[in-house]
């Protein structure tokens, strides 16, 4: 009678054993997949807005070069304000990406976003002259820049491992 008591006890520890490892083992699991989608949320969202910039910046630009070569043209209301539109969206996205910091996005991808803010704060600009291009030229190419880091970033990241099978 002990020893089938004993076997049974053995039995019923080994099963709360299991069912506690396996309950912590998927609970974290679980946690970091919420995790992971968060992060992967930012740096979708932090893209989006780098893209969206980089894409104004270039409108702005051309709309730029064609005021500077063809006399008596001026940028149309719809077109400036589209472009605006998507100018200011990028900055808000970033600069709330910056004062997260490191809690979502690695370090890097938040210094990156940093300079980045930096440069877009700098309002030293001439407006339609060879000065306001070069400061255009020098905002998108801050802001290819910092995407680039971010893309790079992302995927090192959010990279899936085996363990995660």
């Amino acid at each position: 009678m002990d020893s089938g008591l004993w076997e049974l006890g053995k039995v019923v520890f080994t099963a709360v054993l299991a069912a506690l490892l396996t309950h912590l083992l998927s609970h974290r699991r679980f946690i970091q997949g919420q995790w992971w989608e968060r992060k992967k949320e930012a740096y979708d969202d932090i893209i989006s807005s780098l893209v969206g910039l980089i894409r104004s910046l270039e409108w702005k630009r051309e709309d730029e070069e064609r005021f500077m070569t063809e006399r008596g043209y001026e940028p149309s209301q719809e077109v400036q304000k589209a472009v605006y539109r998507e100018y200011k969206k990028a900055p808000d996205q970033i600069e709330r990406a910056v004062i997260e910091g490191d809690y979502v996005v690695t370090r890097k991808a938040a210094n990156a976003l940093g300079r980045l803010v930096e440069a877009l704060e700098d309002k030293r600009r001439v407006w339609y002259s060879p000065a306001w291009c070069q400061w255009l030229d020098n905002r998108r190419g801050t802001a290819e820049s910092c995407l680039e880091i971010l893309r790079a970033e992302a995927r090192s990241d959010l990279r899936v491992g085996w363990w995660s099978l």
